[in-house]
């Protein structure tokens, strides 16, 4: 789970805490906090506005981590039901290192990714997408992902999505 994600499930669990009680994210701040962040002259219309905007925030990152989960839950299925039809899966643990076959300027939703191995991976995240300027036979490091699924990162540039293995 990316760092991100997990800070939004924490946000979450605790605007959800303090729902329950009643509290608002306004209430929770200490005086000390208050001035530290330049907020301790707004008036109570403001503060309301201020746990609204911290309660939608929270919300939508807890629906973007639900999400991210399904979709890494429905990665690890594929990667079984793959191991069932007999397609040989990595092994747990064990990063795959090589280069994409040819030119390659990045991944648009269905992106298939040809390696020099002769592993074929596939772009599992529809929604996303990424450009970059056109690059020879990337270097790629394929990881274990943090609730199952693949990881396919681009060594040199630094960027990741998730994948799956077809070949």
């Amino acid at each position: 789970m990316k760092p991100i994600s997990r800070l939004f499930l924490v946000l979450a669990m605790a605007v959800g805490a303090l729902s329950a009680a009643g509290a608002g994210f306004w209430e929770q701040l200490g005086p000390e906090e208050r001035r530290a962040a330049g907020v301790d002259r707004l008036t109570p219309e403001q503060q309301a506005a201020l746990d609204q905007l911290v309660g939608r925030f929270v919300r939508e990152g807890a629906t973007q981590v639900r999400e991210e989960a399904k979709r890494d839950l429905k990665a690890e299925q594929k990667v079984r039901e793959e191991a069932r039809a007999g397609l040989p899966v990595p092994e747990k643990n064990v990063a795959v290192h090589s280069r994409i076959a040819g030119k390659f300027d990045g991944w648009s939703g269905h992106t298939v990714f040809r390696l020099e191995n002769g592993q074929i991976w596939v772009q599992t995240n529809s929604d996303d997408s990424r450009w970059i300027p056109t690059v020879d036979n990337p270097e790629v490091e394929i990881r274990p992902a943090g609730l199952g699924g693949w990881k396919l990162f681009l060594v040199k540039e630094g960027y990741w999505l998730h994948v799956r293995r077809v070949k």
